[in-house]
């Protein structure tokens, strides 16, 4: 396991339990306190903790960056499911398109017609047995399984992105800056993404508006890099129009 991973799921459980010993969190991942120490100064460092004699809580941070994958499936669903609604009529028969493993995303998935011939690639088991369902070819990374998530991550995943090209993608992250920098709070979720966006000869960003004017720690990309931004509402006044190339839908 990565350290993202394993910070992942520190976090998880210090907003299950408030407050974890270095021994408890030692014996739930199985990894030594020695280990699980260094880790929690790397996370202190990044604001993501507070740490107590003997073990942590969560700060503020780290409480909103650990939301698990499946009560975030449950955050904005209107809005999510608009914008996927819009992401998925972007979609031509035929092509092959690559859909991340952000819960926006997902929504996609029910928008897809089984008859338009598309196969589709993702980093998201989830995503796989919903596709196979409808009858949707899939293809999916393989990588390391998040313990938190459906999510796909590390250097196989990464290794299998490099060596698809897709005709469309579609993607989702924590934050964008006012500064039009797409960001992700997860290194392990972030570097997926960035070969997925290389191979694709067309980028779809998906945004609720919650995520504008926010930043994490991981850059993806930068606005400039990407085709399409699909929001719930207009939010290309909130650039101030500098990423005129950009096409806003919403």
């Amino acid at each position: 396991m990565f350290r993202e991973e394993r910070c992942e799921e520190i976090l998880k459980i210090l907003n299950e339990e408030g407050f974890s010993t270095v021994q408890n969190l030692s014996d739930k991942l199985h990894y030594s306190p020695a280990t699980i120490r260094r880790d929690l100064v790397y996370m202190k460092q990044k604001g993501m903790i507070e740490k107590s004699y003997g073990g942590a809580t969560p700060s503020d941070t780290g409480k909103l960056n650990a939301l698990p994958y499946e009560l975030r499936k449950h955050n904005f669903t209107e809005e999510k499911k608009h914008i996927a609604k819009i992401a998925a009529s972007l979609v031509r028969d035929n092509q092959v398109i690559f859909i991340d493993g952000s819960t926006t995303a997902a929504c996609m998935i029910e928008y897809l017609s089984p008859k338009s011939g598309i196969t589709v690639v993702t980093n998201n088991l989830e995503n796989c047995i919903l596709l196979q369902r409808r009858g949707i070819r899939c293809y999916c990374t393989g990588g390391e399984l998040s313990l938190s998530s459906p999510i796909f991550s590390g250097s196989i995943a990464c290794s299998c992105l490099s060596q698809i090209n897709t005709d469309i993608m579609f993607f989702s992250s924590k934050s964008l800056s006012g500064a039009g920098i797409i960001s992700e709070y997860s290194e392990s979720i972030s570097e997926p993404i960035k070969f997925a966006i290389k191979n694709s000869s067309k980028t779809v960003y998906l945004a609720d508006s919650s995520k504008i004017g926010t930043s994490s720690m991981f850059n993806i990309c930068n606005l400039s890099e990407i085709n399409t931004v699909i929001s719930e509402i207009d939010i290309s006044e909130r650039f101030d129009n500098t990423f005129d190339s950009v096409e806003f839908l919403f």
